[in-house]
């Protein structure tokens, strides 16, 4: 029973399904016909003219109306198998006509060469027959051909009785021009260094030195570097096709109201900052400006400076405090020293400027300032100057002391010179400080003076 069911479905479906399988193998060369991968449908216009109607594409079966060279619809190449028309034929070559050579005097010319015109293609077989008596042909058999009129030849000379024609000079062919060359080296379109001619790309910069070769053989050259602008321009004006050009040109998109919104709230940002200054005490222009002098490492000396012995008693004649900071190397201050006051513990004690100075010390300056100030570096002349005589006959300061109004201390220590010393110290904020003589040189005079001496101190601090 389903045998016999199988046998009776397909003799009901064996015409469809050849309808169906005809009609597939139909389309299916219809549009993939054997050939080249793009097959272009041509149409022959008036006067012989081929013309593209249209181009199937191999891979998506698209039918592309003219002559295009990539599909519209998957947009697969179809320009493999492009030709350029039909070539035209070329002419033949003119065939060279041998010089006539004339004959010395007395010599008989040999007969010419009965030859039958062969007629081109397209011409008469015979010519037209010429008005006059018929010459005999030459090609009759037992008849001699008549001998041609001697005629001069056309790259001779004009004939002379004494002898055979001067021949005439020919003319001058140009030497060939010789080609240079090729370079091996060029410079590269962006940086200017030297490569060989076989990179393809700059060994500096990276820039593309050869473009890709089409189908031809031909270069495709590449494009020239774009102009460097200076960083100036490049803040101001963005390059092209970058996020911030494209930022910029939606600010400048925007209405003005909008604009003049932004530019408000920036302005309130900058007051809001500089009052949380204020109110914390700090100056926004002050401190912007330390920061750049420490940036820099400026320094300025600082004025209006005042210098007090204490205990005022304590120092030399001819040598009173103020010497000290009146920016003159010809005056010192100075006091008593001995070889048994530097052995002082005493000496160790770091004392306040605000305290008085205890009794069986030597002497110390107070100086004075008329604000409050950060200093930031020291400079002290130690000694007399180098011109005075008594300075081998003083001690020299070697070790001093400063005691600032904070209740801090710092030690310095100078060489046995008598230039102006930079000493470098921790940056303090004070009023006064205290400089006192911890240890000194001895002096180098067999008959020497009790006496030590500072020619001159200087304050830094920033600008």
């Amino acid at each position: 029973m389903i045998v016999r069911q199988s046998e009776l479905f397909l003799r009901c479906a064996g015409p469809w399904l050849c309808a169906i399988i005809h009609y597939d193998l139909t389309e299916r060369g219809r549009r993939f016909p054997a050939g080249a991968p793009g097959v272009a449908a041509r149409t022959i216009g008036a006067g012989g003219e081929t013309s593209v109607s249209e181009t199937i594409c191999p891979d998506c079966g698209e039918r592309n109306s003219g002559r295009v060279e990539f599909c519209v619809a998957c947009g697969a190449f179809l320009a493999w198998d492009a030709d350029a028309g039909p070539a035209e034929p070329a002419a033949p070559p003119a065939r060279p006509i041998p010089p006539t050579v004339a004959a010395p005097a007395g010599v008989a010319q040999p007969a010419a060469r009965a030859t039958v015109p062969v007629a081109p293609a397209g011409y008469p077989a015979t010519p037209p027959a010429a008005s006059g008596p018929a010459a005999p042909p030459a090609f009759a058999l037992g008849v001699a051909a008549p001998a041609p009129r001697a005629m001069a030849p056309s790259i001779t000379g004009p004939r002379s009785a004494a002898g055979p024609p001067a021949p005439v000079a020919a003319p001058p062919v140009a030497a060939p021009a010789v080609e240079p060359p090729p370079p091996t080296e060029s410079p590269c379109p962006r940086c200017g260094v030297i490569n060989s001619v076989e990179l393809r790309f700059c060994g500096k910069c990276g820039q593309s030195l050869r473009g890709p070769r089409t189908d031809d053989g031909s270069v495709i050259r590449a494009a020239p570097a774009p102009e460097r602008l200076p960083w100036w321009r490049r803040w101001f004006r963005p390059a092209e096709n970058t996020r911030r050009a494209a930022r910029l040109a939606y600010r400048r998109s925007l209405p003005v109201r909008y604009r003049m919104v932004r530019w408000l709230w920036a302005l309130l940002g900058l007051g809001a900052i500089g009052g949380l200054f204020v109110v914390l005490g700090h100056n926004p222009v002050g401190w912007i400006g330390d920061q750049w002098a420490n940036l820099r490492g400026s320094l300025v000396q600082i004025s209006n400076v005042e210098a007090v012995g204490e205990p005022a008693e304590a120092a030399v004649p001819d040598f009173p405090a103020p010497n000290l900071v009146d920016n003159f190397a010809n005056t010192a201050w100075a006091a008593q020293w001995t070889a048994s006051t530097a052995s002082n513990p005493a000496l160790r004690t770091c004392l306040s400027p605000t305290s008085p100075s205890p009794a069986g010390l030597p002497g110390s300056v107070l100086v004075l300032l008329d604000q409050p100030a950060t200093v930031r570096q020291l400079s002290v002349a130690a000694g007399l100057s180098e011109k005075d005589p008594q300075r081998p006959r003083q001690w020299r300061p070697k070790t001093l002391q400063l005691a600032f109004s904070d209740g801090q201390c710092q030690q310095v220590t100078l060489t046995d010179t008598a230039d102006l010393q930079p000493l470098a110290v921790e940056p303090v904020e004070t009023r006064q400080i205290r400089i006192s003589v911890l240890d000194a040189y001895p002096p180098s005079s067999d008959k020497p003076l009790d006496q030590v001496a500072i020619s001159e101190v200087r304050l830094f601090s920033r600008p």
